[in-house]
């Protein structure tokens, strides 16, 4: 006979062992349980059991079978259907938010948006400070994705201001399994960069990274280690790319084989641009799979190997890597890239037909549009440059400081970035 000491032994021991990180031990903790539950009479004391499992059982699976994983939502959607079932409220909630995160990271960001609505309604009805937090949660990285920066920026700043470290990192271990302040703080910071404030940027990273290391939960510091790297290759930073790929690799050897990918295609980037160009290009086409094409924050990464498989002649290689980002981005509105999406296209078209400018410009022309439509000042820079450069050759020297002039002027920090210090050059090469 099965007794309820004997499920609660099993809850238990699963979230301890979620909360220690040991996703396998958890998991299979908590599907034992599991298996306890559907030997329960059919009725509703049995679905109550099951919701509570495959609860627990979410952030085992987020992390330990990956976001996208089929697995991971079977597991909510059934319990979204026992909660629908019930009338149940209080554990729609996670189940709900853990449906958000594995379609977040599968591209299929329309879908993400409108659950994060719904997350955010639920929150506010029922007033409850810890579900608002995780309900903005989800409301930064979605509007982030999307290209709402600035919505992503407010919400992030929501959450700043909700968050406690002493309340609120346990719900770590039911959302995510990564901290809500650390993530508020690292999209508040590619926001920022994106908006144009690489300092104040820089500012966030390092206060969501110091948070990350006082909470010392492998999880969060993961992520944080890979929003570091994210912002070094937003940014084209070699040595920084080069450094947190090395971090993200030794933390792989004691958080399991997550983002190995990830950091191996970066550091063969920066191999790349250090100069090894066979060995960084095969580093890359090696560690490039489906892990690294299904997350939609990996789009800096993948255009920046599209640039140096141009510039190393395989342009039409790089050409198609560019093409299958711009389908995707139109496909699930994840937008936050495709202004430098269409900038590299055009850098592309002009390596292959350096006679034929016309496609090029176009490219350059739309990047400019889309990033004055999402207020991504930075991205707009860098798109000004690529045009003004080209305008610049075929001696349209007014053409050129026009577009770039109004831009570079507009920034008020970080003159002693890469491209600010680009755009600078440029300006005076057309005085």
């Amino acid at each position: 006979m099965i007794t309820e000491p004997a499920l609660d032994y099993w809850l238990r021991a699963g979230q301890r062992a979620a909360e220690r990180c040991a996703y396998v031990e958890a998991k299979s903790h908590l599907e034992r349980g599991l298996a306890l539950v559907e030997t329960l009479p059919e009725g509703e004391p049995r679905d109550r059991k099951e919701i509570t499992f495959r609860v627990a059982l979410g952030v085992p699976l987020l992390r330990g079978t990956g976001v996208a994983s089929p697995e991971v939502a079977e597991n909510y959607s059934r319990a979204q259907g026992l909660c629908e079932e019930l009338g149940e409220t209080e554990q729609l909630f996670p189940v709900l938010w853990g449906l958000w995160y594995h379609h977040m990271n599968r591209f299929q960001v329309r879908r993400a948006c409108e659950l994060a609505d719904r997350l955010l309604e639920v929150g506010l009805e029922r007033n409850d400070e810890a579900l608002r937090l995780e309900a903005h949660h989800c409301q930064w990285a979605s509007r982030c994705l999307v290209g709402e920066l600035g919505a992503a920026l407010e919400h992030s700043e929501q959450g700043l201001q909700l968050y406690r470290a002493e309340d609120h990192h346990a719900l770590t271990f039911t959302y995510g399994g990564h901290d809500p302040g650390a993530c508020a703080y690292d999209i508040n910071a590619i926001a920022l960069w994106l908006l144009g404030y690489p300092e104040r940027a820089g500012e966030r990273f390092d206060a969501g990274f110091g948070l990350a290391q006082k909470l010392g939960h492998s999880g969060t510091l993961n992520n944080a280690i890979c929003i570091r790297l994210l912002l070094s290759m937003c940014q084209r930073d070699k040595h920084a790319v080069a450094q947190h790929s090395e971090t993200l690799l030794e933390l792989v050897q004691v958080d399991g084989r997550k983002n190995e990918s990830l950091a191996n295609v970066a550091r063969g980037w920066a191999t790349f641009e250090e100069g090894k160009r066979e060995a960084g290009l095969g580093m890359m086409r090696e560690s490039v799979n489906s892990q690294v094409w299904q997350d939609p924050w990996n789009a800096p990464l993948i255009s920046l190997m599209a640039v140096a498989l141009g510039q190393h002649g395989d342009v039409d290689e790089a050409l198609e890597l560019v093409n299958e980002l711009l389908r995707l981005s139109q496909r699930d509105d994840v937008h936050w890239w495709e202004a430098e999406l269409h900038r590299v296209k055009g850098e592309l078209l002009l390596m292959g037909t350096p006679d034929d400018p016309g496609n090029s410009e176009d490219c350059f022309k739309q990047a400019i549009e889309i990033a004055q439509l999402q207020n991504a000042k930075s991205l707009e820079l860098r798109a000004a440059v690529s045009l003004a450069r080209l305008w610049q050759g075929q001696r349209k020297d007014g053409e050129a400081r026009d577009i770039i002039v109004p831009v570079f002027e507009w920034f008020t920090e970080g003159f002693d970035t890469a491209d600010l210090n680009e755009a600078k050059s440029l300006i005076e090469s057309l005085s």
